[in-house]
């Protein structure tokens, strides 16, 4: 006989919790009085359309045409909140009010020079692929292959955009790698390892995060030391055979040219491999100290398009490098 009552005070429990968090969605601009369904995740609710959100997600609108859910992680279809449906979702409040921002109001994020956080290109990556939310996945996919492109060639030209298009510091390649191999990114793996190759060791082994911890599995690890050995490796064989340089075939001053080469290398060897991957970080300077001194102007274009030629074979060869299986 208690059985209703006990489920009115449970109710108006969970009412009196989402009231409490009303504002979170309000301060968001992710309520609407005029909404239709709330979306509730870690008991933070948003009142938002069906009609919005099955226009961009195809999760959506098949949830919201059946009579029972039939999506993963979703519940209490019969639940309602102030007379409106509920659907709860299991993930992360913030990641799923970045996502639902990203749907109501991603034209705020589109313009070319306004830095995207990465605390809003993970969600709208990792809850857009689980939801089939395209908008804001494509978004931040496009800025993540700024930062992580496929070329060589782009690389060098995203040099001044890269910071701009999204907010990020070496802390941030773990944690990137670790989206893109959970997503199954393939086109920007490559460029992530790289990245990830750059940092010590301790960091690589400690992990790092501001807001969170972000650290590599064991395997990954392996993949990653492996990696930056091989890219130390291969910077070296380029290096020697700069050693047996041989001048341009229009060279005035041979023997002036190939001693000149000898001395640069010897003086700026130890900086040219301080790390993994210095010379495709760094292709610009390093084309500077290779062509220091009185070489000509024959043999100084001839190195210049060895440093260029070296850089993009070893840019396009980065999965085998680390391992990766195309």
């Amino acid at each position: 006989m208690d059985e209703e009552p006990a489920k009115k005070r449970k109710r108006d429990s969970d009412d009196d919790i989402l009231r409490l968090n009303i504002d979170r969605a309000k301060e968001s601009k992710l309520w609407f009085e005029d909404g239709n369904i709330v979306v509730v995740a870690e008991n933070v609710p948003f009142k938002v359309h069906k009609g919005v959100l099955a226009g961009k997600s195809e999760v959506f609108s098949d949830m919201f045409s059946l009579p029972q859910p039939s999506v993963q992680d979703m519940s209490n279809v019969n639940e309602h909140f102030e007379g409106t449906p509920v659907v709860r979702l299991t993930d992360d409040w913030q990641d799923v009010k970045t996502l639902l921002a990203g749907i109501y109001h991603l034209e705020e994020f589109l313009e070319n020079l306004s830095t995207l956080p990465f605390a809003v290109v993970n969600p709208w990556i990792r809850l857009g692929h689980k939801y089939d939310v395209r908008g804001p996945r494509s978004e931040a996919l496009r800025r993540l292959g700024v930062l992580f492109p496929v070329s060589y060639h782009l690389y060098l030209e995203n040099a001044i955009l890269r910071d701009r298009f999204i907010g990020s510091n070496l802390k941030r390649f773990i944690t990137i790698y670790n989206l893109a191999r959970s997503q199954n990114l393939r086109d920007i793996l490559p460029a992530a390892l790289y990245k990830c190759s750059s940092l010590s060791y301790d960091v690589l082994v400690s992990g790092v995060g501001e807001d969170a911890p972000s650290s590599l599995s064991p395997a990954d690890l392996v993949i990653i030391l492996a990696g930056q050995r091989n890219l130390i490796n291969s910077d070296i064989g380029f290096l020697k055979k700069l050693i047996a340089f041989t001048p341009s075939e229009n060279c005035s001053t041979p023997d002036h040219c190939h001693y000149v080469t000898r001395l640069n290398l010897g003086v700026y060897w130890d900086d040219l491999i301080a790390h993994a991957g210095r010379i495709l970080s760094t292709s610009p300077t390093v084309m500077t100290y290779m062509t220091a001194g009185n070489l000509c102007l024959h043999c100084k274009n001839h190195i210049i398009d060895e440093v260029q030629k070296y850089c993009v074979e070893t840019w396009n060869s980065l999965d085998k490098l680390f391992g990766l299986k195309r």
